[in-house]
């Protein structure tokens, strides 16, 4: 499994340096019952292609957050792998990543995908659920909502009520 996503890695390096933006593939060790699917990654001025693991301070949250509830060593990747502002992607964007985003899902085949923001991520992923062979979908705030309107208790609850129905 793991040398699948490292060619999958591969590709989406591939495009980053033909266009020389900041691109992340999937991140932190499988562990396949839950996959976490944010709308894109978010730009670091201080990023390092070398370095995946580059995140920002509510996604350190939240990654405390999904360990702190058992969701520990989940899979966490971006419907586009591009670092861009936190936008709704384009459909231009989605042909290119969507294809790239099933293999993952194919590889790991997740009981459950969980929409990281219930906009862009969770309305894209359900116009493409069947396409993806997503099984479960579900749907939890963005880290950066949850951070600005200081809401840690409410995403508390809202993992542990995810957790609990697949349990």
């Amino acid at each position: 499994m793991i040398k699948q996503l490292k060619l999958i890695n591969s590709e989406v390096k591939a495009i980053a340096k033909k266009e020389g933006k900041q691109f992340y593939f999937g991140r932190f060790v499988p562990h396949t019952k839950y996959m976490f699917i944010a709308e894109m990654p978010t730009p670091d001025k201080d990023w390092n292609p070398q370095d995946n693991f580059n995140i920002s301070g509510s996604d350190k949250k939240f990654i405390e957050m999904l360990n702190a509830n058992g969701f520990g060593g989940s899979y966490v990747t971006d419907l586009v792998k591009k670092a861009e502002n936190a936008r709704r992607p384009k459909e231009s964007e989605l042909s290119l990543w969507l294809p790239i985003l099933k293999k993952e899902i194919e590889i790991l085949k997740p009981e459950v995908v969980v929409a990281v923001g219930p906009t862009s991520a969770y309305l894209t992923l359900s116009k493409y659920k069947s396409d993806l062979g997503i099984k479960n979908l579900e749907c939890i705030w963005h880290p950066s909502y949850v951070q600005r309107y200081n809401r840690w208790d409410k995403y508390v609850d809202q993992l542990r009520k995810l957790a609990v129905k697949y349990t």
